[in-house]
């Protein structure tokens, strides 16, 4: 008796989704949402050894920080005030500085190959290390 009465009800609920119109339920769009814009490869802590990177901006030898308005590293603070990038993961900045409190202008320039950085790339490059 259970199950007949469970058929009857199954085939009563088929029969009436199928006997009008189906409800048209609104379909709410949203705009999709924007991707985050891509973080600048050269962003980040670079030195010159792994080890390195560890040591903290009183040293010499401590990590290069790029951020997106400049770099700060050991005793020279820079902001860019002029940032041309090429195809090629090149860069070259027009620099304001302060270095060991006196003011400077400059100009950097850095290619960016993966986890390897170059200052001034050609023969006299620096060439750093992503750190960790």
């Amino acid at each position: 008796m259970k199950r007949r009465l469970l058929l009857t009800s199954l085939l009563s609920l088929t029969l009436a989704s199928c006997a009008g119109p189906v409800a048209q339920v609104p379909v709410v769009s949203h705009p999709p949402t924007p991707a985050a814009p891509k973080e600048p490869a050269y962003i980040g802590r670079w030195a010159r050894t792994i080890a390195a990177c560890t040591l903290d901006q009183s040293h010499e030898d401590a990590p290069i920080e790029f951020h997106t308005e400049g770099y700060d590293h050991h005793e020279t603070h820079c902001t860019f005030t002029k940032l041309a990038p090429d195809q090629a993961g090149r860069f070259e900045a027009r620099l304001r500085c302060t270095v060991q409190g006196a003011p400077q202008q400059g100009v950097l320039t850095f290619l960016v190959e993966g986890d390897v950085l170059t200052l001034n790339p050609g023969r006299y490059g620096v060439v750093l290390v992503r750190c960790p």
